[in-house]
């Protein structure tokens, strides 16, 4: 371009100054040095081939070389993320599956123990007893023995063998006391072979002392499973106390075993990489499950059990200094790079305390190796290949960069020898098409650069017409969507509180054939029982000071009814009355507070207790009669349930969940595929104490996996028209989620039912709870819970 430049310049100079300038120009074209000096010395830039060349190599050594160092630098940053995740996955992997295998024993024996407390299992009927735990072993393929033992000596166990079979165990406090009678059992759970026996004591044993200490379900430490087979397994065991619902009377202890059998497998299956170790240990450093070994080992004739102290692993042997603490235990929660066994090893250690009284320890170790072999072999390949295209970019730069210069150059040196000798000479054509139409352009630049002003200023007088039209079209195209949005916010209000109406309407249907009548009768008349009985008694007491000494008749009548006791009792039962009506008016006074939903604040309120409430709303619809059976309501309350929420909103969400629980369960009912409809709520606090959960689980069908997908959108449901709007669900979902920063999660299987999951945090931070425009459009987007 600058040799184009002075090009324009030469051809435009004066005679005289032509004829001058060339014949300095003579002269110094008498000097190759100086020929290649030229333009620097007259004008103080640099040639078209260099400022061509050179930034075309920097520009290009710069884009392969940051290339390169970012492609390297994000290759290590993608396996640092990749290490941490694989870290992470491995160790809640691992953490679901604990808590998957250690919350079905505590259920099972939750389960027996209402069974047996409520006496729907004779806990002194052996086959009774038999018959439940074998049906329990078969519904939990999971469970490997079962039993229950009464402080009368009588115990049951049921056995899962190795091969699947079911083995029973039974002592007879009147048969056979302290001794076990071991029978294999047929399909029909009936013992069929005496296997063996021998002595045991089930009242002295750890798990039902624990349990019978501690009065409420527990979990033992890890032991030794005895099962008389050469190889030594693991186990813990969860005992439950049962009580008499009645006379609150101990009956005996109910108690699930759980071996590790499965975890250890699931650790030697879990590979992370091709060389990492996983490792469950106990606080004291023993091992429980293990990727590389079992957790004994046989020395001699005994088998020991593992630990870091006496394991043969050289990973878990090398890892002792670092997980030991001053005091002898494992460390908790850290992350570390160690070089174990002469390589760098990534170490994270995790505490695990998913059952009380208990840590465990979480121990990954993964060989650096594994993971940067690829990298640096993807590094080197990166480095080469960046240098190949680094020296063929120089090259191809050299060569388009004479391409260019030289007719540039030929071009130059043609203009200075016309501008000194008036001698127009020819010029080989050149390869490049643009330097032969350079000329040409220049001839039609001014007429085509005056077309295209006048052209410029006829558009622009169009685009300022156009412009004005479409503000004009989009000022009214905004004051209809303006409309729009207000008549959909109007309609979706009205949709809102047309579901507000609809449960309400539910409950003050109830409430008011329960209480109609007699409230009416009882307050009606309250006043003047009270006003009649103290005149009568006022006159009876007159007539006892003004005649003391009574006819015999009048005096064997008083015996007979003692009328000393109904002077005492009468007043009572009216006072008892008086709190029956007043109790009435607290009925009314909930129902009133709880169809308040959008005037109440966010507050500390019991959920405990706007449970009770709204089950005592819905009391009329969990009654049975002729044709349905009443409908079981268990309730598994954590002591605390304080937390900082709006209760009205609250309420409404238990009065969608329960309603549609009730539905669900008539439905069955009818259906005949539910004998004993119940509703089981349980409230608890999450460990973290910064957030709880509300479960409401029902026993009906529960509900299909294509329904699950959009049971929380609005305007959908599966009830019959007139019975649902299908936003109720949509609606609970909301409060829960917008209003509380919670989540709402739905659980469900036809084999036991359906568990709607309700988490709020206990007291959310300031300003981001508060309630929103219920007409904005934010609100209205319902997600489906995940």
């Amino acid at each position: 371009m600058l040799e184009l430049k002075l090009l324009i310049c030469r051809l435009g100079c004066a005679d005289s100054d032509t004829q001058e300038l060339g014949i300095i120009m003579q002269g110094q074209l008498k000097s190759g040095f100086l020929q290649n000096c030229l333009p620097v010395l007259k004008t103080g830039r640099l040639p078209l081939k260099v400022l061509l060349i050179i930034p075309f190599c920097i520009e290009v050594s710069l884009a392969i070389g940051l290339t390169a160092y970012w492609s390297i630098q994000n290759g290590q940053q993608a396996v640092h993320r990749l290490i941490s995740h694989l870290e992470n996955e491995a160790v809640e992997h691992l953490n679901l599956n604990l808590m998957a295998g250690l919350r079905d024993p505590q259920q099972v024996n939750a389960m027996n123990a209402q069974l047996m407390a409520r006496n729907v299992v004779n806990t002194e009927d052996l086959s009774a007893l038999t018959q439940q735990l074998w049906q329990t072993m078969r519904i939990y393929q999971g469970l490997n023995y079962i039993n229950f033992a009464s402080p009368q000596g009588l115990f049951v166990g049921v056995e899962r063998l190795k091969n699947g079979d079911l083995a029973l165990e039974i002592t007879d406090p009147k048969a056979f006391p302290g001794k076990i009678h071991r029978y294999s059992l047929n399909d029909r759970g009936q013992p069929i072979n005496l296997l063996n026996i021998y002595d045991y004591e089930a009242t002295s044993d750890d798990w039902y002392v624990a349990a019978w200490r501690a009065k409420s379900p527990t979990w033992s430490p890890v032991y030794t499973w005895e099962t008389g087979e050469p190889l030594k397994r693991l186990a813990i065991s969860a005992s439950y106390p049962v009580y008499d619902d009645q006379s609150k009377a101990f009956k005996g202890v109910i108690g699930v075993d759980l071996l590790f059998d499965s975890i250890q497998i699931q650790l030697q299956q879990m590979q992370v990489t091709k060389g990492s170790s996983i490792y469950l240990l106990e606080a004291n450093g023993s091992v429980i499950a293990s990727s590389k070994e079992d957790s004994f080992q046989k020395v001699g004739n005994q088998f020991q059990r593992l630990s870091i102290n006496n394991t043969n692993d050289p990973i878990l042997k090398a890892l002792r200094p670092v997980l030991k603490s001053t005091d002898g235990s494992v460390l908790g929660a850290f992350k570390s790079e160690q070089n174990l066994s002469g390589q760098p090893y990534l170490i994270q250690v995790a505490t695990w305390e998913g059952i009380a009284n208990l840590e465990w320890r979480v121990v990954l170790a993964i060989p650096r190796a594994d993971l940067m072999v690829e990298v640096d072999r993807s590094t080197e390949q990166t480095i080469v290949i960046c240098a190949l295209a680094l020296l063929g970019s120089i090259v191809l730069g050299i060569v388009t960069t004479k391409a260019i210069s030289r007719p540039v150059r030929r071009l130059a040196d043609a203009a200075e020898r016309f501008s000194m000798t008036r001698n127009r000479e020819s010029l080989s054509q050149s390869p490049i098409a643009e330097l032969n139409a350079l000329s040409e352009a220049f001839d039609h630049m001014g007429q085509q650069l005056q077309v295209s002003f006048a052209a410029l200023a006829g558009a622009k007088a169009e685009l300022e017409q156009t412009n004005v039209e479409l503000e004009d079209r989009v000022r009214d195209r905004t004051r209809e969507l303006t409309q729009a949005m207000d008549d959909l916010k109007a309609a979706e209000a009205q949709l809102i509180q047309t579901e507000k109406m609809s449960s309400l309407g539910q409950m003050l249907a109830g409430i008011a054939h329960e209480i109609n009548n007699p409230t009416a009768f009882v307050h009606g008349n309250l006043d003047y029982v009270q006003e009649y009985m103290d005149e009568l008694l006022t006159l009876l007491s007159l007539y006892r000071a003004s005649y003391p000494n009574p006819t015999p008749e009048i005096e064997a009548y008083q015996d007979q009814f003692d009328l000393d006791f109904l002077l005492e009792d009468l007043p009572k039962v009216v006072g008892s009355m008086r709190e029956g009506t007043e109790r009435i008016r607290d009925i009314v006074r909930n129902l009133r507070n709880f169809s308040r939903i959008d005037g109440v604040e966010m507050q500390l309120v019991n959920l405990n207790e706007v449970l009770d409430n709204t089950l005592m709303i819905l009391e009329h619809r969990l009654k049975g009669n002729g044709s349905h059976p009443p409908i079981q309501i268990v309730k598994h309350y954590s002591p605390v349930m304080t937390v900082e929420c709006y209760p009205g909103w609250m309420g409404q969400v238990f009065v969608n969940l329960l309603s549609n629980a009730v539905d669900a369960l008539d439905e069955a009912v009818v259906a005949g595929r539910c004998d004993r409809p119940e509703v089981i709520i349980t409230t608890e606090i999450l460990s973290d104490e910064r957030s709880m959960i509300v479960r409401v689980q029902d026993n009906g069908p529960g509900i299909p996996a294509r329904v699950q997908q959009r049971m929380f959108d609005p305007f959908f449901t599966t009830k019959p028209v007139g019975k649902g709007t299908g936003l109720g669900l949509a609606i609970s979902y909301q409060i829960v989620a917008e209003k509380h920063h919670g989540r709402l999660l739905c659980n469900s299987d036809p084999s036991w039912g359906t568990e709607f999951v309700i988490t709020i945090p206990l007291q959310p931070d300031s300003g981001e709870n508060e309630p929103t425009d219920s007409d904005s459009p934010e609100s209205r987007r319902i997600t489906i819970a995940a």
